[in-house]
């Protein structure tokens, strides 16, 4: 399989391969986030609290119409202000992408937080930097009252929830999240948590291919993968 990278709106219909690929990818790890907390003065005590954010970012060339060497182009020929007017508006608005690498476990939502452009040579080249961080999805659970919490029934265990799938299946899609397919197959993006647990094994599996795993706490969901939908 060839080395490619797709770089498209997650909700619109805007995207381009890159047309000559860089030398290389940088690739920056969130690290560890944690909260610090001194209780009775007894010295700080850190509790892990998730993963920062993941940056991307490379340095390449936007082919100008001179070129003698398109063999390399990974795609048609689009001429340099074609990027740059796309990569400019997105970054001015902020714009969600989702940014694939083909061959690489690269394949999550980023937002453009740098980009510039040099034109450069007799080709007419532009030469850019451009720098990606990873966007997640804010998800904010309500906290019922305790009256609430007293009679309302217990969650169903794992048997219970495969008991109540529908049996109907979907295939994941490239820009797809836990919460979209919940909002899109099931009508309400909150039960994306069951998705997750009612196919743990099959999620965990393929996420373990690309060096990751997919819990509830830390989902990571795979374009390619068949699951099973819980009950409407």
């Amino acid at each position: 399989m060839m080395v490619d990278i797709l770089l498209k709106e997650k909700n619109g219909d805007r995207g381009f391969y890159v047309p000559w690929l860089p030398e290389e990818i940088e690739f920056v790890s969130g690290g560890v986030v944690a909260a610090s907390y001194d209780i009775l003065n007894r010295g700080p005590v850190e509790v892990q609290t998730g993963t920062g954010l993941r940056e991307y970012g490379w340095k390449g060339i936007f082919p100008g119409v001179n070129r003698t060497d398109s063999g390399q182009l990974r795609s048609s020929y689009r001429p340099p202000y074609f990027y740059h007017n796309m990569l400019e508006d997105w970054r001015a608005k902020g714009t969600v992408l989702t940014l694939m690498v083909y061959c690489y476990p690269i394949n999550l939502d980023v937002v453009l937080t740098e980009y510039s452009a040099t034109a450069s040579g007799g080709f007419g080249d532009w030469e850019y930097d451009v720098r990606f961080k990873e966007k997640r999805e804010l998800i904010l659970w309500p906290i019922l009252p305790q009256e609430e919490v007293k009679t309302s029934a217990p969650d169903q265990n794992a048997e219970e929830q495969r008991a109540a799938a529908t049996g109907e299946t979907y295939t994941i899609r490239y820009g797809d999240s836990p919460w979209r397919i919940a909002a899109q197959q099931l009508g309400d993006g909150l039960r994306w948590k069951e998705i997750i647990e009612l196919n743990q094994e099959i999620l965990e599996t393929t996420a373990q291919k690309y060096g990751r795993h997919c819990t509830v706490n830390d989902p990571h969901i795979y374009a390619g993968t068949v699951i099973t939908l819980p009950a409407k």
